[in-house]
Formats: structure tokens, C-alpha cells, sequence
């Protein structure tokens, strides 16, 4: 009797592992169709393939709002923040809510798991002359212009990481991006077109940020018994990784290392060994990076949302309306706006010493 059942128990965890890995898969191409952010399909997937991994065996279209619970408590319990563990449940919903729809659950247990609201951080914003110093300490045009943009655009990482030179127009000072809120347009000050054209050097199109790596070049090593060997990369027109060619030079020949150059570079002057500039935008960790090198220049911990945080409350301070801040930041709500009221300090004395009776 055992014997018998075992089988089909196995069977039976085995095609419930293989209904949750095949849901998750159609959740993930279905975020494609609903135009979620690259970066929130990722988060959203690993999300999910975290959640299945902690279920394990049990089938997802019988998870209860107590799995959830637990969940979120393992996650809590390894160190994650509470921003993170918000995060994942967010992600539970949206795929739950997936779910529903299909008409696979006939509830959604994320909706009944609720977390204590997150204190809002009143962020840390940068002085005029803290921006000074740190436009000084740039040290190549990539650097400045990245950070004239930054500073004079307000804009999000993931748009700086998406925005193409075709989508700006230098006359009126303004490029369409895409990005978290979908597609909007930004503005940007006349240094930061300056810095930004000498940045470009007359590129019209690709990416307008993009990776700095080094050009690629011939470099003949020698073996121990004085042989000579060297490979490069070749790139196809798409700027796509297509093969590695190697090149070997024997010992009779009894060549010195400019030599070995000079036959090595015959060997490859018909291969595309650059990639083509523009094909691959700077990723949001490599900018980060950027900031933060700048930064310890100067001795100032930021990142590259200081400087949105730093746009928004320099504009309130100069008397920018918050409904203006809030489109030029790109928020859907003003909640998410109002929060510069707190750092605005000019904003609050101005208001102070004008209104107070016994000013």
C-alpha cells in the first residue's frame, strides 16, 4: 500500500513545483505587457522566486495570508529593512493579484497582511556650496556632465541610465526619458547643455551616458620559453560580442616585444575591435559609483539621488511653486512633493519673519 502511494505523492509535489515555477514565468512576461520598469521586473521576479523557494513543495494557489506573514518574518529576521521587506510585499501583491485575475485564487491573502507605515526620512539635501565643490572636484567631462545633469534636471537614475541623445533638443533645453514614471519630459540649465555637448563631442545618437571603458588593445604576452601569444575581442556592428581570436608567435623568430606588437596589430588590423559608442547605456550601479568617488574627493557620503532631493528643495527655496516641483520631479502624487516643505529651512524662515506679528 505504501509502495503504492509514494509514487504518486512524489508525482504530486513534483507537478505542484512545476504549476508555480510555470505561474511565475507567465507573471514575469506578463509585468513585460503591462510596461513595468526593467529594473521593477526584476525585483518583482526575485521576489517571487524567493517566495516560492521559502513555500517550497506547497502548491502557491494555496498560500494563506499566515504564509505570508511568516514570510515576511523570515525576511525581517535576516536583516532585511523595512523598506525591503515593504518591498516584498508589494511584489506578493501585484503577483497575487496577477492570480485573481486569471481567476486561480478566488482571493488574494498579500491584501490581508498589512505593515506598520515606514517613518518618512526627511533627506539629506547639499548646499550651494557643497554643490560647488563638488562640480570642482570632477575630474573628465563624463564626470561633469553627468553631474550637471543630475543637479539641473532632478532626474531619476533610471532615466539618466535610459536617455538617448536623439531625445534631446539643445535649442529648448529639454529631453524625453522614460523611466519609473513612464514618459516625461525633462528640463535642464544651460551649463548642463554646455557640459553635456562637450561630453557628447558630436555623437547624435545611442545613449547619452554610456559605459567609459578603455579601448581595447593588442598586448603580445611572453611565455616562459619565449614564445609569443596574444587574443582580442571582436565586435559585430551592433556593438555584440562575436568572437576571440588568438594569435601565437614561436620562439625562432626571436622577436622583442615591439615586434610582437607590430605582427599582432597586422594580424588584427581588419577586426572591429572597438564596440561601437552608444550601444550600451552607464547602468544605475555605475553611476552610483561615480557619485559616490566624486563625493569622497570632497569628503561628502552622497549618492545620485542627493542631488534630486538637493534640485527640488534649492527650486522651494527660490520660490518655485510645489505643484511646479512636483511635475518637474515627476511624481504622481503631491504626498511624495510635500516632504521638501520639511527640508525647505529657507522656505520656513522666509515665511516665518514675513507673517510673525512681533517680527
Amino acid at each position: 500500500m505504501h509502495r503504492c502511494l509514494l509514487p504518486r505523492r512524489n508525482s504530486a509535489v513534483k507537478s505542484g513545483q512545476a504549476l508555480n515555477l510555470e505561474l511565475a514565468k507567465r507573471y514575469v512576461r506578463w509585468l513585460v505587457v503591462q510596461q513595468y520598469a526593467a529594473q521593477t521586473r526584476y525585483h518583482y521576479g526575485r521576489a517571487i522566486t524567493k517566495f516560492l523557494s521559502f513555500v517550497r513543495d506547497k502548491s502557491i494557489l494555496k498560500t494563506t495570508h499566515f504564509d505570508i506573514q511568516e514570510y515576511l518574518a523570515v525576511c525581517a529576521a535576516s536583516g532585511q529593512s523595512p523598506k525591503g521587506v515593504r518591498s516584498e510585499l508589494y511584489a506578493l501583491r501585484v503577483f497575487f493579484d496577477f492570480l485573481n485575475l486569471g481567476g486561480l485564487v478566488k482571493w488574494v491573502p498579500p491584501r490581508f497582511v498589512q505593515l506598520r507605515p515606514i517613518k518618512r526620512h526627511i533627506p539629506r539635501v547639499l548646499s550651494y556650496a557643497e554643490i560647488r565643490q563638488l562640480l570642482g572636484a570632477t575630474r573628465t567631462r563624463h564626470e561633469r556632465a553627468l553631474l550637471e545633469f543630475l543637479y539641473s534636471s532632478g532626474c531619476r537614475t533610471g532615466e539618466l541610465c535610459n536617455m538617448r541623445v536623439e531625445d534631446i533638443d539643445f535649442e529648448e533645453r529639454r529631453v524625453r526619458v522614460r523611466g519609473k514614471a513612464g514618459e516625461r519630459v525633462l528640463l535642464f540649465t544651460p551649463k548642463a547643455a554646455k557640459a553635456l555637448q562637450r561630453y557628447l563631442g558630436g555623437r547624435a545618437t545611442g545613449y547619452a551616458f554610456v559605459d567609459q571603458k578603455p579601448s581595447q588593445r593588442i598586448r603580445p604576452q611572453r611565455t616562459k620559453y619565449g614564445q609569443w601569444q596574444c587574443h582580442w575581442k571582436i565586435y559585430d556592428e551592433n556593438g555584440h560580442h562575436r568572437l576571440t581570436k588568438f594569435g601565437f608567435i614561436g620562439a625562432k623568430e626571436n622577436l622583442c616585444y615591439r615586434q610582437a606588437f607590430e605582427k599582432f596589430s597586422q594580424l588584427a588590423r581588419n577586426d572591429q575591435l572597438l564596440r561601437p559608442v552608444g550601444l550600451r547605456p552607464l547602468s544605475d550601479s555605475a553611476i552610483q559609483t561615480v557619485v559616490h568617488k566624486i563625493g569622497l574627493r570632497v569628503g561628502l557620503k552622497i549618492n545620485p539621488y542627493s542631488f534630486r532631493h538637493t534640485f527640488a528643495t534649492h527650486l522651494l527655496d527660490n520660490g518655485a511653486d510645489i505643484k511646479i516641483i512636483q511635475e518637474l520631479l515627476g511624481h504622481n502624487s503631491i504626498r511624495s512633493t510635500q516632504v521638501y516643505l520639511h527640508v525647505s529651512k529657507k522656505q520656513v524662515q522666509r515665511v516665518f519673519e514675513r507673517c510673525h506679528p512681533r517680527k
